[in-house]
């Protein structure tokens, strides 16, 4: 049976302390104790398995056994308009699962939802708790929320960008093998989801005028929260590893 992961900020010493949440339920919930051995990661790339040594109220100390780092040089930006409500909490859930390394909230002209402090450090969370579930080294990066030329200025540069639009003639798996054939940098990317409303004409003007390529998503109008998870998972199988 796989081992449930804790997330500790350092992974470089020997020995480690884990307090807090962390602590609490290894100790309460999974009720481990001396001798059992847990697998930690930093959200940054680096995991180790550790042998629980001590246990002092509600902290625990582990000896470090083994580290690795993670491999994958897989990059994916969701740039994305938020979605109201608990749907926009499992946009980051999902596409933290599907390994995403960042989304970016998108204030568009159709769509002006604006997550303050409390939403986003709750999205951090959710993405540290889908970082554990899925077997991963890194958590995935929640940005605060940007204005669409500002996003692209910080964002679009680094490789393929792609813009969801149900007009498109070509389909994200049909634009991604198009990278690979020419030897393109598709394993770095970023994918643009509008509002509801899809995005302006200006906006669309924006993201052409950035090297964005229109692409579909398949023959329905999909909601802000199923884009952005069908385009993450499209992306992700056709750069499995």
């Amino acid at each position: 049976m796989r081992r449930r992961a804790f997330k500790a900020d350092d992974l470089s010493g020997d020995r480690l302390t884990l307090r807090g949440d962390e602590a609490h339920h290894a100790l309460h919930v999974l009720r481990l104790s001396v001798g059992d051995e847990i697998t930690l990661f930093d959200g940054r790339g680096l995991r180790a398995t550790a042998r629980i040594t001590g246990v002092s109220g509600e902290s625990l100390v582990a000896e470090v056994l083994h580290r690795e780092a993670e491999s994958s040089t897989r990059v994916l930006i969701i740039a994305t308009a938020i979605p109201k409500g608990e749907r926009a909490d499992w946009l980051v859930e999902k596409c933290a699962e599907l390994g995403v390394a960042q989304v970016v909230p998108l204030l568009c002209d159709r769509g002006q939802v604006s997550p303050g402090a409390g939403k986003l450090a709750r999205w951090r969370r959710k993405a540290d708790e889908a970082a554990k579930q899925s077997g991963q080294s890194r958590s995935m990066t929640i940005r605060e929320p940007m204005a669409l030329l500002a996003a692209l200025e910080a964002f679009a540069s680094g490789g393929p960008a792609w813009f969801g639009s149900p007009g498109a003639t070509r389909t994200l798996a049909q634009a991604i093998d198009e990278c690979a054939a020419g030897d393109a940098a598709s394993r770095s990317a970023s994918i643009w989801v509008g509002p509801e409303g899809g995005f302006s004409p200006d906006e669309v003007a924006l993201l052409k005028r950035s090297g964005a390529l229109a692409v579909s998503l398949g023959g329905t109008i999909l909601r802000v929260e199923t884009a952005a998870v069908a385009a993450a998972a499209v992306w992700g199988v056709m750069n499995c590893e």
